[in-house]
């Protein structure tokens, strides 16, 4: 643990609440999200997890707020020191996203190994894991540009 009590790695920005966006709702606010996490014992590290506690919780605090999360695409994305590339807290979150509603991506980003592909110049990844990104964030953003072309009625049926 950091000396804050956030685990290493955990990143967390906030903006004031309620999260003012031209007047809008959070849910209104933002068309997808990229969601990096490191493996925390085959779980999302503590304050990830109830942060989307506490955000899906919004609708049952203030009637203004929906589900923040319906539809909204979501890009999984982890590293890990080990073999397994984040892929455990990915199956978690894919599942806890789902059940919020989210359109989780069926494409992910893991990363295995972090540390040794970090370089003096940064993170270098191989072929394999170059392609792997890359279609993942291709997959993002077409859903993305097909979400914003269609109504919330046309993206329940896809």
């Amino acid at each position: 643990m950091a000396a804050s009590g956030v685990s290493p790695g955990t990143r967390a920005c906030w903006t004031t609440w309620p999260f003012p966006c031209n007047g809008n709702v959070p849910s209104t606010c933002w068309n997808h999200a990229t969601l990096a996490c490191p493996e925390y014992n085959g779980q999302a590290t503590p304050l990830l997890k109830n942060t989307i506690d506490w955000v899906s919780r919004l609708a049952h605090i203030d009637a203004r707020f929906g589900n923040p999360f319906l539809n909204k695409p979501v890009l999984l994305c982890s590293a890990s020191t080990g073999w397994s590339s984040g892929a455990l807290v990915i199956q978690n979150l894919r599942a806890l996203f789902g059940y919020l509603g989210a359109a989780v991506m069926g494409p992910s980003i893991g990363i295995a190994r972090a540390p040794d592909q970090w370089t003096a110049d940064g993170f270098q990844f191989d072929g394999a894991t170059d392609c792997q990104i890359d279609a993942a964030l291709s997959a993002l953003l077409q859903w993305t540009a097909h979400a914003q072309q269609v109504s919330e009625p046309e993206l329940l049926s896809v």
